[in-house]
């Protein structure tokens, strides 16, 4: 298709029938996109990283939780053969954030958020907390 070359100097009148002789219709209009939820945060980081996740987790104000309040009962913790997680809890972008730290060969890193935060809020705070957001797995 080919179309005519535009007026650059006509008057806007003639530009405006000139616009509306290329036909076609117009795209619609984008409407609101719907932002993307995530309702957690998956990492594995070498064991010499703890110390420094433990200080900015502090830094954020997250309290530990005391052994035995967390959701996985004591008795299938002992049966998987791990150690129970250190778990942290604290509020960011009006979401309770949940920090679980599992300690093994690797520090494993669960971050959950309640109610599920809009990706962008959630990014912002696994940037706080200077996990790589390139090696874990959003949930």
């Amino acid at each position: 298709m080919v179309f005519p070359q535009p007026p650059w100097t006509q008057a806007p009148s003639e530009v405006v029938a000139w616009r509306s002789s290329l036909g076609g219709r117009r795209p619609p209009p984008l409407g609101p996109h719907r932002a993307t939820h995530v309702k957690g945060y998956e990492v594995e980081l070498p064991v010499a990283q703890e110390p420094r996740l433990l200080a900015r987790v502090a830094r954020l104000g997250m309290g530990q939780l005391q052994d035995g309040r967390t959701y996985l009962p004591h008795l299938i913790t002992r049966l998987a053969h791990h150690a129970p997680p250190e778990v942290f809890v604290g509020r960011f972008g009006g979401a309770r954030v949940e920090v679980r730290l599992r300690k093994g060969a690797h520090v494993e890193v669960r971050v959950g958020f309640v109610p599920p935060l809009v990706f962008r809020k959630a990014s912002r705070f696994i940037e706080q907390l200077g996990l790589p957001e390139s090696d874990g797995m959003w949930r």
